[in-house]
């Protein structure tokens, strides 16, 4: 019993090692090279640079930038839009409300244009 949980511990140890040598090897090695070969994320690197902003600060409120951005995020979806209320509402109601258009019957006209005769707009031809 004694020697299956040393086997058990050593092997638990052993993945642990292995797993962070590969997640060095991918940080520290792979990250690099793949960083080198696309252009878009050595364009963000350099704006990085630029603006002495750290990687991890972005998930964080440490930036003035992330800051804002997530009260404008927060902002938008607290204090969105809903549409027109007074007038369409009333309209919806059967009052057809004086500003809204919305829900008034067309008058339809004849489709020849007769003269005199009253047409889609509502205006005589």
């Amino acid at each position: 019993m004694q020697q299956q949980l040393g086997h058990t511990f050593i092997g638990r140890l052993a993945a642990l090692g292995v797993s962070v040598a590969v997640l060095w090897a991918l940080f520290f090695v792979v990250g690099p090279r793949v960083v080198a070969q696309l252009p878009a994320l050595q364009h963000y690197g350099e704006v990085q640079d630029i603006y002495g902003i750290r990687s991890g600060q972005l998930y964080y409120t440490d930036v003035e930038m992330s800051q804002q951005a997530e009260i404008n995020s927060r902002s938008t979806w607290r204090f969105t839009p809903t549409g027109p209320t007074g007038a369409a509402k009333a309209g919806r109601d059967g009052g057809h409300g004086a500003g809204s258009p919305v829900g008034k019957p067309v008058a339809a006209g004849p489709a020849s244009g007769a003269s005199g005769g009253v047409g889609v707009t509502g205006a005589a031809n």
